[in-house]
């Protein structure tokens, strides 16, 4: 029979939550992957990337528009041509980081769509692993006194 350690939390603070055999540890996590918090736990994190996107959005359509204004500055006489080309060239590259961020975006969106149960219960750091009880081949022996390292 298999004993699995149920625990919840990051490395540093994680505890544990129970102890519990392999049928019991099936009917905790669908609870646990059913209930209102989770589902409230999925709904942030995809609110979280699309806040995310949106912003790397409007920041692009910044970037454009100063591009567009660099690029017209020196007709109009507001900016001298190697100002404005300084200036373009920057906005240019901010544009084509912003557009490999936004295609970033778009590749952990698709992944964390297709997360499975098991996934959201990494996610929100619940954490299960089997262990072994009463396994007598790793039992500790006691030091005996008359082979102690201190006798030596």
């Amino acid at each position: 029979m298999t004993v699995y350690r149920v625990s919840r939390g990051n490395a540093w603070d994680e505890y544990d939550i129970a102890y519990l055999t392999e049928d019991k540890l099936t009917e905790y996590l669908d609870a646990v992957y059913n209930s209102p918090w989770m589902e409230q736990h999925k709904r942030n994190h995809l609110d979280g990337i699309n806040e995310t996107e949106k912003a790397y959005k409007e920041s692009l359509d910044r970037y454009i528009q100063s591009c567009n204004f660099y690029l017209h500055a020196p007709k109009n006489g507001q900016l001298s041509k190697e100002a404005s080309k300084n200036n373009f060239n920057q906005c240019e590259r901010k544009i084509v980081e912003t557009r490999n961020r936004l295609q970033q975006i778009q590749e952990i969106k698709e992944e964390v769509i297709n997360w499975s149960k098991e996934d959201w219960l990494h996610h929100a750091h619940y954490n299960w692993e089997p262990i072994r009880i009463n396994d007598m081949n790793n039992l500790e022996r006691p030091d005996d006194d008359r082979t102690s390292e201190d006798w030596m």
